[in-house]
């Protein structure tokens, strides 16, 4: 083969010490005995397994050319046109694959002589154009994209463009049914041959093929492949999950198999080095570049257990080295590579499975799948996903003073996720990666691109080094993501008690308004008065700097100046809301250790019983009004705020007043507020969101508002209270923002400069409808209560790309980091998790030094602490970060990684839904399965349409298994979905397996097609066409049969939709009673392309550009 042989022979050379492999390489590489060539009459002959997949492909997909190989050539000198164009035909007629056609004779598919067996020539002057190569490029890739007839030929056609004088592009285009990559070389060679012949005045006469190609398939077909599908087998048995790279796309509902490729290249002195090294350690060059691959994947996937497919040529040497016809055969190469493994070792087990899966070659895919029987899963190629191959080099020809240099071309459609082609050279070259462009973006491919090239010369510098420590990175770009991560260092002046900042505009305006509620208002002087009271009666108590004072208060006058008062006094607050549970409230007063708990008369009867001192701080009122000057310190804890933790225990996070000064001087700044501004606070005060809505107002001397209770939970009241109080400034959580718009009318809100929104992601629709209903700034804000509310800003743009708001960039005095697995900055583009360092990070959690530990952790980059916040993120070209979801509520269905929020998103703009949570449940069997909790719109409608809405726009396992329609989804005090709340689906029936026989007349004669089609011994109404052993051919077979039996035209994707027996008998009968009769031409668009493929048996073979 292009790659294999030179390959294997070096490895013949290095590996005497393999005797047995060795001895059974030699056998393989002895050609057949003869054997009579099967043909029937009229010269048909069978086709080869490969070529059963190609034509299936383009039955089921008609008008694609994703089978289309392009020989390329560019041309410089004095082209003779028309001798060029004679020696294509002469050189066509020479290869019956190129002037066959295919046709189904008793149900098997043989290969006939071609009614049109001569292609077309096109020309095209492209002098001039003012760009005459990209036009000619743009024009060859259209041309070459057009569908073949392959039941009557031809297989071929001959497009030429010119450029200039002396400069042509000729590219012959041919169906990949009758030529595989090596076939090229032959081609390109006997071109240039036959053109040289007739240059010279002579006939073409080249040297006679010895063997046809449909010859040696019949001499192959009669080898024995048990002990070769007895390996696969056990190679393939309990197969590893698809890879998902981390960067991909989720997969779309109908794959388009649309492709790009990138570039990479391979110096001389990387090329000479990789074929020393393997020389050295006993391998070929294309192993070492293998286990390169294998990294790769690993490092982006995080899987250790994965399959690539591989090419190979499938041709005997010195018996079919100048054949042409499609030999190429693929190979499932599964590779294990745990973190811990050097890349030597990984090197010796790429080695030793690339000789495992070679020396088991014999058997074509198709027949391995057959044999294995992988689960199918819709828009995905079964086994393996990705492909790496090594093309043969391309070579340059002069023929009469005319060169042709032929140089590879890539078609814009792939078959596979991932490919990496690495074409064979002695020394260095250019490769390429081809990609999936509804999977990847090309800037992500083009780190990877990088990144590969990076850790192949690791791999031979340094193969000690395990494969998780190898640098992805180049000390340059690892400085330069680490530095985008680095908030601006603004020098705000130390404070040691964030409330000295307060205490400086009671000084500068001592009667203006400081904050209003239902109950009345307050001046500056007032609130500090009634603060300063609080705080001297606490310090005359004995609680002080370290001391941690409950709150339980409605919101009120009464709780701003306890929060004031306890901050004054060099203690720590910590709310705890009279909502809340008496069992939470208890636990978080022992696990703060509160001694003493502040409150008022409205909450007072829901303060914890277990704590020592209850104050109401009306008894405060007779206190001194002098401020008291404890002795503080910047990182003296300001307050202990409880979240929920992942194991049902709240933990409480520990802020301290160096992280919320800066915070708040940080919005001053950002907002642009000043005194004239008004603020509403309506957040819980058990939510962090809070403190910044308190203290900002209050640090600027502007007016802070203060909803009535629960008030932050109806939007006609906080619509009424903003246009009363004229409010400039209010956050919404995003979840709430979409309920108050769809709520009341913002537009006759003119008081509101800046809404801010945070804790959740925000959609872009929704921040452009409130950009274009207001003249108010948008921002959003990123921060968990581990970072003193908020570490990152992003002020909102009507122009803002891409499905969510970004969260921005760090604030002031704050830095982001986004890390791998291992602590490793991750490239540009790539995700990865975020980690928080400097100013804004809590000192840790109350009383939980074990859990502390694991989140609060060294910062290697720039000292100190930072925070590991469990969020998934990426940056930006730009330097913006993009939140990409929780790390731990990724959750892995029927193999693969579903992030939740894709289908939450999708279920809402569906219109039909005004809320929704999906949440991974356990079946019945242990597994997962996807429910979705929805609030309708319509709360009569129905969910069939929802269902039918997110089967068109999602792939099949992202569709939830069950839906749960609420009144309205249960939320937490703080506004966000309380998932604990929230049922148990209801139980349902789930389908049977095989069981019950077929009932009814449609489904006894469908049984009886699939019996013969599939050879089993027996089939139940509930048992699946592909579980059975179908594949494409048999779904062509199996669903014309049942058309001209039944009586009714049924398009090819009815099976693949239906693929139980009960619903394609149902389909079947739905489309005999709609009048579908065999007279009318099944649709089948491109679209459908992916359904259609979804299931079959042994993926096809390769795309035209593996060139093998």
């Amino acid at each position: 083969m292009g790659t294999t042989r030179p390959a294997l022979g070096e490895l013949l050379r290095g590996l005497s010490r393999d005797r047995s492999l060795l001895d059974r390489l030699h056998q393989d590489l002895t050609p057949p005995q003869e054997a009579e060539p099967e043909t029937t009459p009229g010269g048909a002959r069978i086709v080869t397994p490969g070529q059963e997949q190609v034509w299936s492909f383009d039955a089921l997909s008609p008008g694609m050319g994703v089978y289309n190989v392009p020989l390329v050539a560019r041309v410089s000198g004095n082209l003779n046109v028309p001798a060029l164009c004679e020696a294509v035909k002469a050189v066509a007629a020479r290869h019956e694959t190129l002037q066959s056609g295919f046709a189904l004779i008793d149900e098997q598919l043989m290969a006939v002589p071609a009614a049109k067996p001569e292609g077309r020539f096109v020309e095209k002057d492209l002098r001039a154009e003012a760009n005459p190569d990209s036009v000619a490029r743009a024009w060859v890739i259209a041309e070459a994209g057009k569908p073949f007839d392959l039941a009557s030929g031809p297989l071929w056609r001959c497009l030429v463009a010119r450029l200039a004088h002396d400069e042509y592009l000729v590219c012959w285009v041919i169906h990949h049914i009758a030529i595989d990559g090596y076939s090229l070389r032959v081609l390109q060679r006997e071109l240039v041959a036959a053109y040289r012949q007739l240059m010279s005045g002579a006939e073409v006469a080249l040297e006679l093929v010895p063997t046809g190609y449909y010859e040696l398939a019949g001499r192959r077909r009669k080898r024995s492949k048990k002990d070769d599908l007895a390996y696969w087998k056990s190679a393939l048995a309990d197969p590893p999950e698809p890879v998902e790279w981390s960067f991909a796309r989720r997969r779309p509902a109908h794959p388009t198999y649309d492709g790009d490729s990138v570039e990479f290249v391979v110096s001389d002195e990387l090329g000479t080095a990789v074929r020393k090294f393997a020389a050295e350690a006993r391998c070929t060059p294309l192993m070492v570049q293998l286990a390169a691959f294998a990294v790769l994947v690993h490092r982006h996937s995080g899987a250790d257990d994965f399959v690539l497919g591989m090419p190979t040529a499938g041709r005997t040497p010195h018996v079919d080295e100048d054949v042409v016809g499609y030999f190429v055969n693929m190979l499932a190469l599964r590779l294990r590579c745990a973190a811990g493994v050097t890349g030597r070792e990984l090197l010796d087990a790429v080695r030793d499975a690339a000789l495992d899966a070679y020396s088991h070659r014999e058997p074509p895919f198709r027949d391995v799948m057959e044999a294995v029987r992988p689960e199918r899963v819709p828009g995905v190629m079964p086994v393996f996903q990705m492909v790496f191959t090594s093309p043969p080099k391309l070579d340059t020809f002069d023929a009469d003073g005319t060169s042709f240099a032929f140089e590879e071309w890539h078609s814009g459609q792939t078959l596979f996720d991932f490919e990496i082609h690495f074409p064979e050279s002695a020394t260095g070259s250019v490769g390429f990666i081809k990609y999936c462009t509804s999977l990847f973006d090309r800037d992500r491919i083009e780190v990877l691109a990088e990144q590969y090239v990076r850790i192949l010369e690791s791999l031979i510098t340094n193969p000690r080094r395990p494969i998780a420590e190898i640098p992805l990175l180049t000390p340059e770009q690892r400085q330069a993501v680490l530095g985008a991560g680095v908030g601006p260092e603004v020098g705000f002046g130390a404070v040691d008690g964030v409330h000295h900042l307060i205490e400086l505009q009671v000084d500068r305006a001592p009667d203006a308004i400081a904050v209003t509620a239902e109950a009345g208002q307050w001046t500056y002087l007032e609130l500090d008065e009634r603060a300063n009271r609080i705080a001297n009666r606490l310090r005359a108590l004995g609680f002080g700097r370290g001391d941690r004072v409950g709150l339980c208060f409605e919101r009120s006058l009464e709780l701003a100046a306890a929060i004031l008062g306890v901050l004054k006094a060099g203690a720590a607050y910590v709310p705890l809301d009279p909502d809340y549970p008496r069992a939470r409230l208890d636990f978080m007063v022992a696990d703060a250790e509160v001694r003493l708990v502040l409150t008022h008369a409205a909450a007072s009867s829901r303060v914890p019983s277990k704590v020592d001192t209850v104050l109401d701080v009306a008894e405060t009122l007779d206190d001194s009004a002098d401020r008291c000057a404890p002795v503080m310190h910047e990182d003296d804890p300001a307050y202990v705020i409880y979240t929920s933790g992942t194991t049902g225990r709240p933990k409480g996070v520990v802020n301290s007043h160096r992280a919320i000064a800066n915070l708040v001087r940080w919005m001053r700044s950002a907002y642009e507020l000043d005194r004239t501004d008004v603020v509403l606070q309506k957040a819980p005060y058990s939510f962090d969101v809070s403190v910044g809505e308190f203290l900002l107002p209050l640090v600027t001397g502007a007016r802070l508002v203060l909803a009535r209770p629960d008030g932050h939970k109806d939007p006609a009241y906080l619509h009424t209270l903003i246009k009363a109080e004229g409010v400039t400034t209010v956050h919404f959580v995003p979840s709430m923002l979409e309920v108050f718009l769809a709520a009341v009318d913002v537009t006759d809100c003119p008081s509101l400069r800046r809404i801010a929104s945070g804790g959740e992601s925000l959609p872009t629709a929704l921040a452009q409808r409130l950009l274009a209903a207001t003249n108010a700034t948008l921002h959003h804000l990123y921060g968990p209560t581990e970072a003193a509310v908020d570490a990152c800003h992003w002020r909102c743009d009507p122009g803002d790309p891409g499905p969510v708001v970004p969260i921005g960039h760090p604030i002031a005095n704050t830095n982001v980091y986004i890390l791998d697995d291992r602590g490793n900055p991750v490239a540009e583009g790539m995700p990865g998790e975020l980690y928080i360092g400097g100013t804004q990070v809590a000192a840790g959690y109350a009383n939980r030094p074990e859990l502390t530990a694991e989140r609060f952790v060294a910062n290697p980059f720039h000292g100190g602490t930072m925070y590991r916040t469990g969020d998934r993120a990426r940056r930006r070209s730009d330097g913006a970060l993009e939140f990409l979801g929780r790390v731990d509520r990724q959750v892995k269905v029927r193999g693969f990684r579903i992030e939740p929020a894709e289908v939450e998103d999708c279920l809402v703009r569906s219109g039909r839904v005004r809320h929704a949570v999906v949440l991974p449940r356990a079946d019945s069997a242990g597994g997962a399965t996807l429910v979705a909790y929805v609030v309708l719109a319509d709360p009569a409608g129905s969910l069939d349409q929802v269902r039918e809405f997110l089967r068109e726009r999602l792939p099949h396992y992202l569709v939830p298994d069950a839906f749960v329609t609420l009144a309205e989804l249960p939320t937490t005090s703080n506004g966000k979905v309380d998932v604990r709340a929230l049922p148990d689906p209801a139980p349902r029936a789930t389908a049977g397996t095989g069981g019950a026989e077929p009932d009814t007349e449609t489904e006894r004669r469908i049984a009886k097609i699939w019996y013969d089609e599939l050879a089993v011994e027996r089939i139940g109404k509930h048992d699946s066409f592909f579980a059975l052993g179908g594949h494409s051919l048999k779904v062509i077979k199996a669903v014309l049969r049942a058309g001209s039996e039944l009586g009714a035209e049924i398009p090819f994707r009815t099976l693949f939709d239906n693929p139980v027996l009960a619903d394609f008998a149902a389909a079947v009968d739905g489309l005999r009673a709609s009048g579908a009769t065999p007279d009318a031409a099944p649709t089948r668009s491109r679209r459908n392309v992916g359904d259609l493929l979804d299931h079959l048996s042994g993926t096809l073979q390769t795309g035209p550009d593996l060139n093998d």
